[in-house]
C-alpha cells in the first residue's frame, strides 16, 4: 500500500472521528445543565487531529525507515551472497532488483539480481504491513484517547487553536530553514568555486571554456 492510500485511509478515519465527536458535542448542547465551553465542531476536530497528526507523522517516519530495513533483510537473505564485493557494483545490483520489484525497469543486466526479487518483494511486503497496522493502531489509539476527554466543560476550541498555530508556526520555521539553507548552499559552492578561479579573471575574462580548465587546470577559462 502506497503512502498516498495510507493518507487517505488515515484521513477517512479521522473523518469518523469528527462525526462522532461533533455528534457528542450536540448532545452536550442538547442536555440541560450549563453551556458547554466548545461548539461542536471544535470537539470534531479535535478527535480528528488526534487520529490524523500522530498516525501521518509516524507514516511519515516509517516510509523513511522502511527502506533500509528491507534492504538489510535482502542482504541478509544467501541468495546476497553472490552480490559483489565492490560496494558501487553491489548497489548498482541493488538497485536493479528494486527496479524490478516494484515494475520501475523491465530486466536487469546482472544475473544476480533476478535471484534477490522475491526477497525483496517479501521484505518489502512485510514491513510494509508492519508499517500499517501501526499507523492504524495509533490512529485508533489517538482518537480513542480524544474521545474520552470530551466533556461539556472541556476546552476543546483552545486544544485546536493551540495545535493550529503550532502546525502553521512549524511550516513558517520549515519555510525559513528552507530559504537559509538555500543561501547557504549558495555561499558554500560560491567560496569553493572562487578558492578554484580568481575572481578577477572570472569578472574580466572573455573566455568560457570549463573544459580547458578540466584538461589544463588553467583558471581563466571562466570569464563572465
Amino acid at each position: 500500500m502506497s503512502f498516498f492510500a495510507i493518507f487517505v485511509l488515515v484521513l477517512g478515519l479521522g473523518l469518523v472521528g469528527w462525526i462522532a465527536a461533533r455528534a457528542r458535542g450536540m448532545k452536550f448542547r442538547a442536555a440541560s445543565g450549563p453551556r458547554p465551553h466548545s461548539l461542536p465542531g471544535y470537539h470534531g476536530w479535535y478527535v480528528a487531529l488526534w487520529v490524523f497528526l500522530p498516525a501521518i507523522l509516524f507514516a511519515t517516519i516509517w516510509s523513511a525507515v522502511a527502506p533500509n530495513l528491507t534492504m538489510q533483510a535482502v542482504l541478509a537473505d544467501p541468495a546476497a551472497a553472490s552480490l559483489p564485493q565492490n560496494p558501487m557494483e553491489r548497489n548498482s545490483v541493488l538497485s536493479e532488483v528494486q527496479g524490478l520489484a516494484d515494475g520501475s525497469i523491465p530486466g536487469a543486466f546482472n544475473p544476480a539480481s533476478q535471484q534477490l526479487v522475491v526477497p525483496y518483494k517479501a521484505a518489502s511486503q512485510h514491513y510494509a504491513m508492519i508499517g500499517i497496522a501501526l499507523t492504524l493502531i495509533l490512529a485508533f489509539a489517538g482518537g480513542a484517547f480524544a474521545f474520552t476527554r470530551l466533556k461539556p466543560d472541556f476546552r476543546a476550541r483552545t486544544q485546536v487553536e493551540r495545535v493550529t498555530m503550532i502546525v502553521l508556526l512549524l511550516a513558517s520555521l520549515i519555510a525559513v530553514l528552507t530559504t537559509l539553507g538555500i543561501v547557504a548552499s549558495l555561499l558554500f559552492e560560491s567560496a569553493r568555486f572562487f578558492s578554484m578561479v580568481s575572481p578577477f579573471s572570472f569578472l574580466t575574462g572573455l573566455d568560457w571554456s570549463p573544459q580547458s580548465m578540466a584538461n589544463s587546470g588553467a583558471d581563466d577559462a571562466f570569464g563572465a
